[in-house]
């Protein structure tokens, strides 16, 4: 993706208005912080038009890690935006949860 799409990723995502486009600053901080939330690489590839792409590490992961890339992926394939937030939600308490096991069951009894 390039910046541009990026930027109109979000903003349909979370209602921002990049119109006005972000400092280069900004946007680096913001690739920064995903990044670190996501254990992952955001690499620019000069040769191709400064598209941006996501590689992953899959030997220094931890679980919060492994569950918020679960939820990256989910909202990639364009699922509803509410059950998205739902799940992601969940995936969160689990991550978070001193007992993930039972966390995870309180979902599932829910449903």
């Amino acid at each position: 993706m390039t910046k541009d799409e990026i930027l109109d990723a979000w903003y349909e995502d979370h209602g921002q208005d990049f119109d006005n486009g972000i400092s280069d600053r900004t946007f680096c901080r913001y690739l920064k912080s995903i990044s670190e939330d996501y254990g992952c690489r955001i690499v620019c590839d000069q040769s191709n038009g400064n598209r941006y792409r996501l590689e992953f590490d899959k030997d220094k992961v931890d679980l919060a890690t492994e569950l918020r890339r679960n939820a990256l992926l989910i909202c990639s394939l364009g699922i509803n935006p509410q059950k998205i937030r739902q799940v992601a939600e969940a995936i969160q308490d689990v991550a978070e949860s001193d007992q993930p096991e039972a966390t995870i069951n309180k979902y599932i009894k829910e449903k």
